[in-house]
């Protein structure tokens, strides 16, 4: 196939003459002439009849980079006015067939999926049209994913083909992918290995309008998701826009803290708190426990997190979180016994690091 698409005139060659000028008419019909051959090239592969053949190849780690370049060259040249290339007629023998779901959740065969949807998203965004043949072909494949979507959402990587398919759709169309395919199990699928990457994709790019309803739906189980190994991920999406979600996580900021994988949380929250929550923050509740966060081995993470930002803040921008690491520094370094304490513990060592970093030289941290 690589070698049709690539050496449309395959044998040898006979020396080349000169290439003689052409008026604009003549190079207007070469033009044409070329792409009816590319396109002609194209037809004949997808003509195949044996439908094991694509299979075999969508499903390969080889073959599958072979079909890629097949579909491209075919998008590509349906874009060319007098080319007539039917990708109804690829989606038919790849992606409409009884093998078709397992195809998407191969990861060679959704590989090829996520590139069509790419390629087809982009040239119907170019043309805009909707009656072209790039549009149809586009909604049709959408046609075919949505078909089987509830099982690939909960696919491994069955649900980046669905990622794939929200960067494709067009904005107007996201509401409604959510209210079809999300609204009635938003909780299952924030805490699902796979379907959470696919609801994390979503807040990246949806209206507020949705927001605001995934953010109502999981309010009563953030504390429960922002601990759990896949929903602390979507919490973290909640956090900057939504005051009550931030409110639940600054009340159990003690909780939070010691427990595993939740210092992205947290930094989430730290980045969204204004000034003055800031400093409610640093004052009444890290500093009067910041030696037990130093020796605890999930606490430590945060502090360090927050330290380190602390050190990039401006004071004049925000005070709160830039002086920090000075108040730390007073209470955790300057006292030498405490200093020593710290740094004969496994984890507290890492926090007095990170505070004498702050006090080098440029040119003796680059040391």
């Amino acid at each position: 196939i690589l070698e049709l698409l690539d050496n449309h005139t395959p044998g040898p060659q006979a020396p080349k003459k000169a290439p003689r000028q052409l008026t604009e008419t003549q190079q207007a019909r070469q033009q044409k002439g070329y792409a009816q051959h590319v396109g002609g090239y194209h037809n004949k592969i997808v003509q195949i009849e044996v439908t094991t053949a694509y299979i075999e190849l969508a499903i390969g780690s080889i073959g599958c980079h072979a079909l890629i370049a097949l579909l491209e060259g075919a998008v590509g040249a349906s874009e060319q006015k007098n080319c007539k290339i039917d990708l109804n007629l690829i989606i038919d023998r790849i992606f409409k067939q009884a093998q078709a779901k397992d195809i998407m959740s191969d990861q060679h065969g959704s590989l090829v999926l996520r590139k069509f949807l790419a390629v087809l998203g982009a040239a119907s965004k170019r043309q805009n049209d909707k009656a072209s043949p790039i549009t149809a072909a586009f909604n049709t494949t959408i046609s075919v994913v949505e078909s089987h979507l509830k099982d690939l959402m909960y696919d491994q990587a069955g649900n980046i083909v669905v990622q794939q398919l929200l960067a494709a759709l067009p904005s107007a169309q996201l509401a409604s992918f959510y209210q079809r395919f999300i609204q009635q199990s938003v909780a299952d699928i924030a805490v699902h290995a796979s379907a959470a990457h696919v609801l994390v994709s979503l807040l990246d790019i949806a209206d507020a309008k949705v927001h605001a309803d995934i953010a109502q739906q999981l309010k009563g189980s953030i504390l429960d998701l922002a601990t759990h190994l896949n929903g602390r991920f979507v919490v973290e999406k909640l956090i900057p826009n939504y005051s009550d979600i931030r409110e639940i996580i600054f009340t159990n900021f003690t909780k939070l803290a010691h427990e595993k994988g939740t210092q992205h949380v947290i930094v989430a929250l730290w980045n969204a708190l204004d000034d003055t929550k800031a400093k409610q923050l640093v004052e009444k509740t890290i500093m009067p426990n910041l030696r037990n966060y130093a020796v605890d081995p999930c606490s430590s993470i945060v502090i360090q997190k927050l330290l380190q930002d602390s050190q990039k803040r401006s004071s004049s921008i925000d005070p709160a979180k830039a002086n920090f690491c000075a108040l730390a520094r007073v209470k955790l370094v300057d006292d030498a016994n405490v200093k020593k304490q710290l740094l004969h513990d496994r984890f507290g060592r890492f926090i007095i690091w990170v505070l004498d970093s702050s006090t080098q030289p440029e040119n003796m941290k680059k040391e």
